[in-house]
């Protein structure tokens, strides 16, 4: 979300300073690597924008692995809490 939040918010400015559709959309492209018809969506979402968009965390995922004997306990001592 945070990413879409920028290229919109890019997008918002680069209309209000450039006045060309073509030099507005080929500066998206470059920036954020996008195809033409990407940078051509931006645009047209970000021309309804009445101020830009906040932009929040970005989020990372990841996996953590467990090994059987220490997730088994953990379970189980979760499972006797809920079931009191």
């Amino acid at each position: 979300m945070a990413q879409r939040a920028m290229r919109l918010n890019h997008a918002r400015e680069t209309v209000a300073a450039i006045r060309s559709s073509a030099g507005c959309r080929r500066t998206n492209e470059e920036r954020f690597r996008l195809s033409r018809r990407q940078a051509y969506r931006y645009l047209q979402q970000a021309a309804h924008l009445k101020q830009p968009l906040l932009v929040g965390d970005t989020k990372i995922a990841f996996t953590v692995n467990f090994r059987k004997p220490w997730f088994g306990a953990f379970a189980l001592s979760r499972t006797a809490q809920i079931c009191r």
